[in-house]
């Protein structure tokens, strides 16, 4: 009897560990590729089956608590028969594993809601993680690049896994009348901040000062709901101070490593000759609109080859490799003088759009199951909650305007939007608990 007790606790113990652990290598190496050898996160989540099977606990199912995997299953089907139209080819496959791996973690973290807590901590850990990891890695000559580890490496991906991290640290206010003017999340956030500046990625930028903006707009939503004036107005100053301490910080640490990278040999980000971005060409790079304005042509060149597609081919698509071979195959003119010269790799100009790339290789029909996915998710969720709606903007938002930027296979195979079910998920929970 007293063995049995011994090794359900291991089991108890066991599943939650080897879910945290998976969700936070899976983030870790989507924003450090190429630095792991066999991936720790597979491990875990074998782990994580493996004590799951052995404690077989009763619990809700999947479809009971997610109403969004009903689309989840209908989108896939549409996305296996509509991608093989070009064959068994990565473009299908490799979206497949992924969406197989995050989806199994899915499941488990929905079946099991005592991890729940630690989960949402997870995001705020592999930042901190990814951002150390490339520093040590830079300071130690492993990597050929100004923070970056490999040469596929997305430094945009980077970025918003540091940026996830810094919604999830800032899921709830976090003034209090005994909090400090700087406490521990204070530091977190000048060290996710400053990673997200120094990465040269200009989305990151961006989306850092909406993060910002959200953080102190939940924290005065959370003030003015207190019953006393004084104690509120002196919320308000306190969080004000906290807010430009972080900004200061963050611009100190940010301007400083800047100077201290751009004083090195540059070394070109791939072998046509581009240079890697820094915090100063990513500003000089903002006001003349040259980036924009080249993701303006191939979106146009998209939405053309649309156009000229059959009637069945607009319904139901080319198939999973189209979007990647589009613009290798049939260059317009205007994208041909925008980028000059420049050699690029097999099918390194897709869509970058996530529902350009749903149209082009699924037709409409995938199109309108992906869009119904993805507010069905976000509609449940927004619904089932009566406060702290913010998180949910900031945290799809997030997803949603990366993935609107690149996703070269869909958001199936992005594992930023896997976390950010999961995180959704857990959030949900933890709402439902605390307005009980």
């Amino acid at each position: 009897m007293g063995l049995h007790i011994q090794k359900q606790r291991i089991t108890n113990s066991a599943l939650p560990i080897c879910l945290c652990g998976a969700l936070f290598f899976y983030l870790l190496e989507t924003a450090l590729p190429d630095v792991w050898g066999i991936a720790p996160s597979q491990m875990l989540l074998l782990g994580a089956v493996a004590a799951a099977f052995w404690q077989r606990r009763e619990s809700k199912s999947f479809f009971q608590q997610e109403p969004a995997a009903v689309w989840l299953l209908l989108y896939g089907l549409v996305f296996l028969l509509t991608g093989l139209q070009s064959g068994w080819t990565p473009a299908l496959w490799q979206p497949l594993i992924t969406a197989g791996q995050m989806g199994l973690l899915l499941i488990l973290v929905v079946r099991t809601n005592g991890a729940n807590p630690w989960l949402l901590r997870m995001p705020v850990g592999a930042g901190i993680a990814a951002f150390a990891v490339g520093i040590l890695l830079w300071s130690t000559n492993l990597s050929p690049y100004r923070l970056r580890i490999s040469p596929i490496q997305d430094y945009n991906q980077y970025a918003m896994v540091l940026l996830l991290g810094l919604v999830a640290l800032w899921s709830k206010p976090v003034w209090n009348e005994k909090s400090r003017l700087f406490s521990w999340k204070s530091a977190v956030a000048v060290w996710l901040l400053a990673g997200v500046w120094l990465s040269g990625s200009r989305r990151g930028l961006l989306f850092s000062f909406f993060v910002i903006l959200g953080h102190w707009v939940m924290d005065a939503q959370f003030l003015f709901c207190l019953p006393k004036s004084r104690v509120r107005w002196q919320g308000l100053l306190h969080n004000g101070i906290r807010q430009l301490l972080i900004l200061a910080l963050s611009g100190l640490l940010v301007f400083a490593g800047n100077a201290l990278l751009s004083s090195q040999e540059k070394v070109p980000l791939l072998q046509n000759g581009q240079s890697e971005n820094t915090l100063t060409t990513t500003m000089e790079s903002l006001p003349d609109g040259q980036a924009a304005h080249k993701r303006l042509l191939i979106w146009k060149a998209a939405i053309r080859a649309y156009g000229n597609g059959s009637l069945w081919e607009k319904a139901v698509g080319h198939g999973a490799d189209y979007p990647q071979t589009l613009y290798d195959e049939a260059w317009g003119e205007d994208v041909r003088e925008s980028y000059g010269s420049l050699e690029l790799p097999a099918g390194s100009l897709n869509p970058h759009n996530f529902l350009l790339t749903e149209l082009l290789a699924g037709g409409i029909v995938r199109l309108i199951i992906a869009v119904g996915l993805w507010g069905c998710l976000v509609g449940h969720a927004w619904r089932s909650t009566r406060k702290g709606h913010l998180f949910l903007l900031l945290l799809w938002g997030i997803v949603g305007g990366t993935l609107c930027l690149s996703a070269p296979v869909g958001f199936i195979g992005s594992r930023l939007f896997w976390s950010a079910w999961i995180l959704t998920h857990i959030w949900q929970q933890k709402k439902k608990r605390e307005e009980a």
